[in-house]
C-alpha cells in the first residue's frame, strides 16, 4: 500500500502542480476558468486513446515508441507551458495585454491537455500491472486512493496560496514557478530519449543518491514537483539550464515588448 500511495501520489502531484497554478494564473486575469475542464477532459481522452493502443506504441520504432512518445509529450508540455508563461506576461498590463486569448487557450489546453494524458497514462500502466498479478488489489487501491487524496489537497494548498495573491504577483509567481517545471519536463525527456539510444548515455556529473536516494519519499516528491535527479549527465544539465535561460529571457523580452506598446498607446493617446 505504501509503494502505491507514493507512486500515485507523485503521479497526481505533477499534474495538480500544473492544474493548480494555470487555474490560479488565469483567475487574476478573468479568463473563463471552463477552458481549464475542457482541458482535462481532452487530456483524458487522450489517456483513453494511448491505453487502447499501449501495445501498437510500445512496439512501435523498434521496441522504444513509448519512451518516444513520453519524451514528446514531455517537450510538448514544456513548449505550451513556456508559451503560457509569455502570454501570462504579456497580461500584466491589463489596458494592453501583448498576445490574444486564444494563444493562452491553445497554450493552456496543450499544457494541462498533455499533462493530464501522460499521467494518467502512468497510473493505468501501474494498476494494470497488479491487476494482472496474483497480488491483492485492495492495498493498491487503497494506496493509490490515499495518494490522489493527499495530491489533491496539495494542489488546492497551491491554487489558493497563488490566487490569493494580488493580480501583479499572482501572475509573476505563476510564471517563476512554471519554469523549473518546464525545465524539469525536458529533463525527463532527455532520460526517455537516452533510453531509447537516441541520445548518448553520459556520466553523471554528481551523485546526490546517498542525501536523498530517488525512491525514497522526499526523492519522489522532489521527482515529481521538480523532475528530481540524483546522478544528472552533462546532456541533462545542459537541456535544464538552457530551458531555463531561454523561459527567462523570453519573459524578459515579452515584458519589455509589453512596456513598450504600453508606453506608445499613452504616448499617441
Amino acid at each position: 500500500m505504501t509503494s502505491a500511495l507514493i507512486i500515485i501520489l507523485g503521479e497526481v502531484v505533477e499534474a495538480m502542480l500544473i492544474i493548480s497554478l494555470l487555474m490560479a494564473a488565469t483567475g487574476s486575469i478573468g479568463m473563463n476558468r471552463g477552458w481549464i475542464v475542457v482541458a482535462i477532459l481532452i487530456g483524458l481522452a487522450g489517456a483513453g486513446l494511448y491505453a487502447d493502443y499501449f501495445d501498437a506504441i510500445s512496439d512501435a520504432f523498434d521496441g522504444v515508441g513509448q519512451e518516444l512518445t513520453n519524451a514528446t509529450t514531455l517537450f510538448g508540455v514544456c513548449l505550451c507551458l513556456m508559451f503560457f508563461s509569455f502570454f501570462l506576461i504579456g497580461q500584466l498590463r491589463p489596458a494592453a495585454p501583448l498576445f490574444p486569448l486564444w494563444v493562452g487557450i491553445i497554450a493552456l489546453f496543450g499544457s494541462i491537455g498533455l499533462a493530464i494524458t501522460r499521467e494518467v497514462v502512468e497510473i493505468y500502466i501501474y494498476i494494470s500491472g497488479y491487476l494482472l498479478s496474483p497480488e491483492p488489489v485492495q492495498p493498491i487501491l487503497i494506496g493509490g486512493a490515499l495518494g490522489t487524496g493527499i495530491a489533491l489537497s496539495m494542489g488546492a494548498l497551491i491554487y489558493y496560496a497563488v490566487s490569493n495573491l494580488k493580480r501583479r504577483q499572482s501572475l509573476i509567481v505563476s510564471c517563476i514557478v512554471l519554469v523549473p517545471i518546464s525545465a524539469g519536463l525536458v529533463l525527463q525527456g532527455v532520460t526517455y530519449l537516452m533510453q531509447a539510444d537516441k541520445l548518448p548515455a553520459q556520466s553523471p556529473l554528481w551523485d546526490t543518491s546517498s542525501l536523498i536516494p530517488e525512491d525514497s519519499v522526499i526523492g519522489e516528491l522532489l521527482f515529481s514537483l521538480f523532475s528530481y535527479e540524483a546522478t544528472p549527465t552533462p546532456l541533462h544539465v545542459a537541456f535544464y539550464v538552457s530551458t531555463v535561460g531561454v523561459m527567462l529571457l523570453g519573459m524578459l523580452l515579452v515584458s519589455r515588448l509589453a512596456a513598450s506598446g504600453q508606453n506608445n498607446s499613452v504616448k499617441y493617446a
